[in-house]
């Protein structure tokens, strides 16, 4: 009888921790993409916007993984002197990450990370009435597997929910090309601030 009072203390004391050993994050926020130096021109990007989810698991009160699908949009444009010469269209990525965090203050009402882990990062074409103009179909940039880092923060609401603002920084220096054209590595490295709402189970 002991051993089984034992047991359930045990069941009834884990309860709260298992029930909130997930996290499901919506993730909304900027984009800032650094600019290329292609020689007598610059490829730049506006800041632009990020939206995307996030699932994350906690192994320990100190240790998850989290998975994201993020989505950011930029707008380009081919800059000399600091002058706009071309529209380049709008550069939208799709990016899928795995990160490990780690927690210092372990999981609990304020929560503080920083994590490291590798994104696969895919790109739409570059496409705009300047580049047509110019007798350019279209920029193919190239899709890349690659490293991210992660911080952020988070405050929870109830034992439900919380909010936050998480950070990633992707490495990400794809090759781009008109076709027939010669291929430019862009400096892309992309950085990404997200406001984050996050239901906690």
């Amino acid at each position: 009888m002991r051993s089984l009072f034992a047991v359930v203390l045990a069941a009834i004391v884990a309860t709260p921790l298992l029930a909130q050993s997930n996290e499901i994050s919506l993730l909304g926020g900027t984009s800032r993409l650094s600019t290329t130096d292609s020689g007598e021109s610059d490829v730049h990007f506006d800041g632009g916007m990020a939206y995307g989810v996030s699932y994350n698991r906690f192994w320990t009160a100190t240790f998850s993984t989290d998975f994201s699908a993020m989505r950011t949009s930029n707008d380009g444009s081919i800059r000399s002197a600091g002058a706009t010469l071309l529209d380049a269209g709008s550069l939208d990525l799709t990016m899928y990450g795995a990160t490990l965090q780690f927690h210092p203050l372990g999981h609990q009402k304020l929560d503080v990370y920083a994590g490291a882990g590798v994104a696969n990062v895919k790109a739409d074409d570059l496409e705009s009435a300047d580049l047509r103009a110019a007798g350019i179909t279209n920029v193919h940039v190239g899709s890349r597997t690659t490293w991210l880092a992660n911080a952020g923060a988070a405050i929870g609401i109830g034992r439900t929910f919380a909010v936050g603002v998480d950070a990633k920084y992707v490495r990400y220096r794809p090759s781009s090309a008109s076709p027939g054209g010669e291929a430019v590595r862009l400096d892309l490295d992309p950085l990404i601030v997200s406001l984050a709402v996050k239901f906690r189970f």
